[in-house]
C-alpha cells in the first residue's frame, strides 16, 4: 500500500524506484539469502525497519569448534563484563594484549562478537 500515491508516482516516472510495492519483499529475500541477520518491521506514524545480527549467546551456551580455548576464555569475560577492555583481558587470560586483539578480530569476523559504539565507551555483545 503506497501512503501517497502522487508522490509514489513521481519517483517512479523520475526512476527513483523500479516499481512499488517490491522493497518489503526485496528486503525479506535478501535478508533469508544472507542467513545470519533477520529482520522486523514497524508501521506506526512511521515505517520502520530493524536488522537483527544473529541471535544473542547466553553464559553456558556450547560454542562452536571453530573457537579456540583462548577465544572461549575471551568470550566467557566478556559475557561478565561487557564494558572489559583488551588489557584486563590480555592480564585475565594470560596472553600478549596484541594476541588478544587478533583473536577478537577472529571473533568479530566469525560473527561471535560485535562491537557497539566507540572504542572508548562502547562495549562488546557476543551473539550468535
Amino acid at each position: 500500500m503506497v501512503r501517497n500515491p502522487v508522490i509514489a508516482d513521481l519517483l517512479h516516472r523520475a526512476d527513483y524506484i523500479e516499481k512499488l510495492g517490491t522493497g518489503i519483499n526485496r528486503i525479506k529475500n535478501a535478508v533469508k539469502e544472507h542467513g545470519k541477520v533477520s529482520v522486523d518491521f514497524s508501521y506506526s506514524t512511521f515505517f520502520t525497519v530493524v536488522f537483527k545480527l544473529g541471535g544473542h549467546r547466553k553464559a553456558g551456551d556450547k560454542v562452536t569448534d571453530k573457537v579456540t580455548e583462548n577465544q572461549g576464555k575471551i568470550l566467557k569475560s566478556i559475557n561478565n563484563n561487557p564494558n572489559i577492555t583488551s588489557k584486563e583481558l590480555s592480564e585475565i587470560i594470560g596472553i600478549s594484549d596484541r594476541k588478544i586483539k587478533e583473536n577478537i578480530k577472529k571473533l568479530k569476523k566469525t560473527g561471535f562478537l560485535l562491537r557497539i559504539g566507540p572504542a572508548r565507551g562502547g562495549y562488546w555483545e557476543i551473539v550468535k
